[in-house]
């Protein structure tokens, strides 16, 4: 372990300052935690955490056996500030822990303390490692001694096996400089850096007899004890507490989404605190959320030593209600169509011809679709595109006037609509267009009624009349030329043409 060269040991502390710690490395540092109070000696075990750094726990001189002291405590080896080696009041809160260091009648017999770290030290970190201790103002006659302090080892550190014998230590390590003769609280500081991931911290005296520096006060009984007590025992890191940072994603989602929302922090000095504005909960998530708009989720994290950084996650929410028109069916009467699909919003167009823009000219019947795809939503129409068809139409010509005896043929000649065809003719002729003869008499009327594969029809009505007219022409008597002209009238009824 490597320690600084400089280091603060036994200052008189008026008021006395408490490193803050979150959460403390020396867990329960002033033994406020207990899980019941103290009424005899041997009670180091009601302080929680704390151990008697020996193979047996049990209250024997075949090892240690810390005090355990509180303001509340009962009995002579409890109580405080009363008790029976000396008058104290902890230097911070209510309890003090008080352990031998050296005993006349008992060579090298000594008590420690010790306890598990919340967590390993980070080796290459700087650590100011401190703790307080006194032998208060004596009531009863000892020593005063040097060799008090703390040692940090990864694992346990105990006592040898069978006996309250004195533990050895590969170096000082944290021991406080000369006597403890000081009748008030002092503070013991070390700076210095982690070699290796300490999990285990000892308190005691860690000197043997022929070691220390004695010095005796009081008057001496038939027991004579070296006899201090510890209190506010704290591992801090020395370098400041890097900034916290935080990483949140925004996203987009579409309206009907659900968003994960989760941070992620570091630095500054956990545990960490977080409030979310709107509250999501009490962590870094993840959270599902599902806003209908855009939201802005605001977190701010605070750290243990009361420093915080604020950040947001923006989710932004797209409602696009994405659609397409081609518009009515068409026909192709009028040339070449022109199909539009443009849409607002719209990322990406695909057409069943293959096509991929937004545009296309079919000059081909079918039916034509589009898909069209946009950030959260798809949308298609389709489109009949029908071949041109031409109004349904049907004649049988024009109305005619013919001799008698004369044999007229009737053709329906159709159009238009969409074939095949059906005829239906009054009176009945067939059921085809014809032609079909026929040989009237009078005045005769002639329909037919096609219908086309669609359901569509036409009529057409013709009029054939029979003509009884006789005619005769008369230019008179032969005459003789004499000169002059000569008028020849051959008007004749009935006549439609003279040559």
């Amino acid at each position: 372990m490597k320690k600084a060269s400089n280091f603060l040991i036994f200052v008189f502390l008026i008021p006395y300052a408490v490193w803050s710690q979150c959460p403390p490395i020396v867990p329960n540092g002033s033994f406020e935690e207990f899980s019941s109070l103290p009424n005899d000696d041997c009670d180091w075990e009601l302080a929680i955490g704390w151990n008697n750094a020996a193979l047996s726990t049990l209250c024997t001189p075949d090892n240690g056996t810390p005090d355990y002291y509180h303001t509340a405590g009962v009995g002579p080896f409890s109580s405080l500030p009363d008790n029976f080696f000396a008058s104290v009041l902890p230097i911070d809160g209510e309890a003090v822990m008080g352990v031998g260091g050296r005993i006349n009648i008992d060579p090298s017999g000594r008590e420690y303390m010790a306890i598990n770290l919340t967590s390993p030290l980070v080796v290459g970190q700087d650590y100011t490692l401190q703790y307080s201790i006194t032998p208060g103002t004596p009531l009863v006659g000892g020593f005063y001694v040097d060799g008090w302090g703390a040692a940090l080892t990864v694992g346990t550190l105990l006592q040898p096996p069978g006996n309250n014998g004195l533990i050895n230590i590969p170096d000082d390590q944290f021991i406080a400089t000369g006597v403890i003769n000081f009748t008030s609280w002092s503070s013991a500081s070390f700076t210095f850096t982690a070699d290796q991931p300490f999990d285990y911290i000892t308190l005691g005296n860690f000197f043997g007899d022929a070691e220390q520096n004695v010095q005796t006060y009081g008057v001496q009984d038939l027991i004579s004890i070296a006899y201090c007590f510890f209190d506010d025992i704290s591992i801090v890191p020395l370098s400041f507490d890097p900034p916290i940072t935080i990483d949140l994603t925004d996203q987009e989602i579409c309206i009907g989404e659900n968003a994960e929302i989760l941070a992620t922090v570091g630095g500054g000095a956990p545990p960490y605190t977080y409030v979310w504005n709107p509250n999501l909960g009490t962590g870094p998530g993840p959270f599902d959320v599902n806003p209908t708009a855009n939201t802005t989720y605001t977190l701010t994290v605070t750290d243990c030593n009361g420093n915080q950084a604020t950040e947001n996650a923006v989710i932004t929410v797209t409602d696009e209600n994405l659609s397409v028109n081609l518009g009515a069916d068409q026909d192709l009467c009028n040339g070449d169509i022109v199909l539009n699909a443009t849409t607002a919003g719209a990322l990406s167009y695909q057409w069943n011809t293959g096509a991929i823009t937004a545009t296309i000219v079919v000059g081909e019947p079918g039916v034509y679709s589009v898909s069209v795809t946009g950030t959260c939503e798809n949308a298609s129409d389709d489109i009949v595109i029908a071949p041109c068809i031409l109004p349904l139409e049907v004649s049988l010509g024009e109305n005619q006037a013919i001799c008698p005896d004369y044999v007229v043929a009737l053709l329906a000649e159709a159009s238009g609509g969409l074939p095949p065809y059906n005829y239906s003719w009054t009176p009945n002729l067939g059921s085809s267009a014809g032609p079909f003869s026929v040989s009237p008499s009078g005045t005769s009327n002639y329909g037919v009624t096609v219908t086309d594969a669609e359901g569509s029809s036409a009529t057409a009505l013709v009029q054939i009349q029979v003509i009884e007219e006789n005619l005769f022409v008369n230019l008179g008597p032969d005459l003789n030329f004499c000169g002059g002209n000569i008028n020849l009238d051959a008007s004749t009824p009935g006549a439609q043409s003279y040559q």
